[in-house]
């Protein structure tokens, strides 16, 4: 879905040479009486003023409203970056040489024995899923493997 245009312009801007821009020092007055207003508990009185008591109550609600829009892309979204997944597998080989594919293949070779199997992992934290398969794709029932990160069973 799409984002909608805003439907709101700036009160004022603190840039540029727009006829709304601030002068830095009408700002800085400004920010010191609400500083002096937050220290003495004012802005709270303010509340009880039936013209600015609602605005403040919808300027609150749409500040705790952004607030929980910065957590949720910060936790949620965004959070903590995983370690990187296993690479991919190589891409397709490119044309053979000239005449090089018209040859006969040569013979295959013996297959070599099996080695004995090494002793069974029993502490889980030294177990290593990157080594196993990233599809489940061909492999036989009961089989592990790593599906973005998460062992398992085919």
């Amino acid at each position: 879905m799409a984002l909608d245009s805003k439907k709101y312009e700036k009160f004022y801007s603190t840039s540029g040479s727009d006829a709304d821009k601030i002068d830095a020092n009408k700002l800085a007055k400004i920010k010191d009486l609400w500083d002096k207003d937050v220290a003495s508990g004012r802005n709270v009185i303010m509340l009880d003023d039936p013209h600015i008591g609602p605005l403040l109550y919808q300027l609150q609600q749409m500040q705790d409203e952004l607030d929980e829009i910065r957590r949720h892309i910060v936790n949620d979204v965004v959070g903590q970056q995983g370690a990187a997944g296993p690479q991919g597998p190589a891409g397709n080989n490119g044309a053979k040489g000239d005449k090089g594919d018209t040859g006969n293949a040569g013979a295959r070779g013996s297959t070599g024995s099996t080695g004995p199997a090494g002793p069974a992992q029993t502490d889980p934290t030294k177990l290593d899923g990157t080594k196993l398969p990233t599809s489940s794709k061909g492999l036989p029932t009961g089989t592990f493997w790593n599906d973005k990160g998460i062992v398992r069973i085919a």
